[in-house]
Protein backbone atom coordinates (compact mmCIF):
# COMPACT_ATOMS: atom_id res chain seq x y z
CA UNK A 1 0.00 0.00 0.00
CA UNK A 2 0.74 3.71 -0.59
CA UNK A 3 1.06 4.09 3.20
CA UNK A 4 3.39 1.85 3.96
CA UNK A 5 6.34 3.85 4.32
CA UNK A 6 4.49 6.05 7.06
CA UNK A 7 3.64 3.12 8.59
CA UNK A 8 7.05 1.89 9.13
CA UNK A 9 8.17 4.87 10.22
CA UNK A 10 5.53 5.29 12.83
CA UNK A 11 6.88 1.70 14.03
CA UNK A 12 10.52 3.06 14.24
CA UNK A 13 9.83 5.67 15.94
CA UNK A 14 7.30 4.46 18.49
CA UNK A 15 8.75 5.24 21.48
CA UNK A 16 9.17 8.90 20.86
CA UNK A 17 5.49 9.05 19.61
CA UNK A 18 4.60 7.33 22.73
CA UNK A 19 6.52 9.52 25.33
CA UNK A 20 3.98 12.51 23.47
CA UNK A 21 1.21 10.51 24.06
CA UNK A 22 2.28 9.85 27.73
CA UNK A 23 2.64 13.47 29.02
CA UNK A 24 -0.67 14.22 26.84
CA UNK A 25 -2.25 11.20 28.60
CA UNK A 26 -1.37 12.13 32.05
CA UNK A 27 -2.43 15.79 32.05
CA UNK A 28 -5.72 15.93 29.69
CA UNK A 29 -9.19 15.90 31.76
CA UNK A 30 -10.59 13.43 29.87
CA UNK A 31 -7.86 10.54 31.68
CA UNK A 32 -7.08 11.88 35.22
CA UNK A 33 -6.95 8.32 36.20
CA UNK A 34 -3.62 7.66 33.80
CA UNK A 35 -2.29 9.65 36.38
CA UNK A 36 -2.46 6.66 39.22
CA UNK A 37 -0.39 4.33 37.44
CA UNK A 38 3.57 4.09 36.78
CA UNK A 39 4.40 6.28 33.86
CA UNK A 40 6.90 3.47 32.70
CA UNK A 41 4.20 1.05 32.25
CA UNK A 42 2.02 3.38 30.65
CA UNK A 43 5.30 4.32 28.07
CA UNK A 44 5.63 -0.03 27.59
CA UNK A 45 2.50 -0.26 26.99
CA UNK A 46 2.16 2.42 24.32
CA UNK A 47 5.24 1.31 22.49
CA UNK A 48 4.00 -1.87 22.16
CA UNK A 49 0.75 -1.00 20.95
CA UNK A 50 2.62 1.42 18.37
CA UNK A 51 5.43 -1.25 17.30
CA UNK A 52 2.35 -3.73 17.01
CA UNK A 53 0.31 -1.30 14.65
CA UNK A 54 2.16 -2.25 11.68
CA UNK A 55 2.08 -6.03 12.12
CA UNK A 56 -1.88 -4.91 12.86
CA UNK A 57 -2.38 -3.14 9.35
CA UNK A 58 -0.68 -5.01 7.50
CA UNK A 59 -2.26 -8.20 8.47
CA UNK A 60 0.53 -10.24 9.17
CA UNK A 61 -1.02 -10.67 13.17
CA UNK A 62 -4.55 -12.71 13.50
CA UNK A 63 -7.80 -10.61 14.09
CA UNK A 64 -7.52 -12.62 17.41
CA UNK A 65 -4.29 -11.23 18.37
CA UNK A 66 -5.82 -7.42 17.85
CA UNK A 67 -8.80 -8.98 19.95
CA UNK A 68 -7.00 -10.15 22.79
CA UNK A 69 -4.87 -7.04 23.22
CA UNK A 70 -7.18 -4.80 23.45
CA UNK A 71 -9.52 -6.73 25.77
CA UNK A 72 -6.43 -7.65 28.28
CA UNK A 73 -6.25 -3.44 28.46
CA UNK A 74 -9.69 -3.07 28.69
CA UNK A 75 -9.76 -5.72 31.49
CA UNK A 76 -6.54 -4.32 33.37
CA UNK A 77 -8.06 -0.65 33.25
CA UNK A 78 -11.11 -1.97 34.48
CA UNK A 79 -9.65 -4.05 37.49
CA UNK A 80 -7.72 -0.76 37.95
CA UNK A 81 -11.09 1.46 38.26
CA UNK A 82 -10.97 3.30 35.55
CA UNK A 83 -13.99 4.76 33.82
CA UNK A 84 -14.80 3.51 30.32
CA UNK A 85 -14.82 7.04 28.74
CA UNK A 86 -10.83 7.37 30.45
CA UNK A 87 -10.15 3.99 28.25
CA UNK A 88 -11.52 5.26 24.76
CA UNK A 89 -9.94 9.05 25.62
CA UNK A 90 -6.74 7.17 25.74
CA UNK A 91 -6.99 5.29 22.71
CA UNK A 92 -8.63 8.52 20.93
CA UNK A 93 -4.95 10.53 21.94
CA UNK A 94 -2.77 7.85 20.92
CA UNK A 95 -4.31 8.26 17.80
CA UNK A 96 -3.95 11.49 17.76
CA UNK A 97 -0.14 11.43 18.44
CA UNK A 98 0.14 8.92 15.68
CA UNK A 99 -1.29 10.72 12.84
CA UNK A 100 0.19 14.30 13.95
CA UNK A 101 3.77 12.33 13.64
CA UNK A 102 2.65 10.70 10.09
CA UNK A 103 1.77 14.61 9.16
CA UNK A 104 5.25 16.17 10.76
CA UNK A 105 7.36 14.16 8.50
CA UNK A 106 8.01 16.62 5.65
CA UNK A 107 5.80 13.61 2.75
CA UNK A 108 4.33 16.30 1.12
CA UNK A 109 6.45 16.50 -2.01
CA UNK A 110 4.38 15.11 -4.47
CA UNK A 111 1.16 14.93 -5.14
CA UNK A 112 1.06 10.94 -4.31
CA UNK A 113 2.21 12.04 -0.76
CA UNK A 114 -1.37 13.12 -0.20
CA UNK A 115 -2.67 9.70 -1.22
CA UNK A 116 -0.77 8.14 0.79
CA UNK A 117 -1.53 10.18 4.22
CA UNK A 118 -4.98 10.24 3.37
CA UNK A 119 -4.89 6.45 3.21
CA UNK A 120 -3.19 6.00 6.18
CA UNK A 121 -5.86 8.10 8.04
CA UNK A 122 -8.46 5.58 6.62
CA UNK A 123 -6.50 2.73 7.73
CA UNK A 124 -5.62 4.46 11.01
CA UNK A 125 -9.21 5.30 11.46
CA UNK A 126 -10.21 1.38 11.14
CA UNK A 127 -7.86 0.15 13.39
CA UNK A 128 -8.54 2.41 16.24
CA UNK A 129 -12.30 1.84 15.55
CA UNK A 130 -11.93 -1.75 15.99
CA UNK A 131 -9.61 -1.71 18.90
CA UNK A 132 -12.00 1.04 20.49
CA UNK A 133 -14.91 -1.41 19.86
CA UNK A 134 -12.98 -4.44 21.43
CA UNK A 135 -11.83 -2.75 24.54
CA UNK A 136 -15.24 -0.53 24.92
CA UNK A 137 -17.17 -4.50 24.69
CA UNK A 138 -14.56 -6.17 26.95
CA UNK A 139 -15.23 -3.20 29.60
CA UNK A 140 -19.25 -3.79 29.66
CA UNK A 141 -19.23 -7.25 29.64
CA UNK A 142 -20.04 -8.82 33.71
CA UNK A 143 -21.17 -4.50 33.96
CA UNK A 144 -24.39 -4.38 35.56
CA UNK A 145 -27.59 -3.97 32.97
Amino acid sequence: MLSDALVALIQERAYEIARLWLTDVRTNLTTRSYRTIDPDRLLERAVLAISQFGRWLRGDAAPDEVKAFYWILAHERKAQGFEMHELLSSLTLLKKHVWTFARSQGMWKEPIDTYRVLELDRRMAAFFDRAMYHAAREFRRDAPA
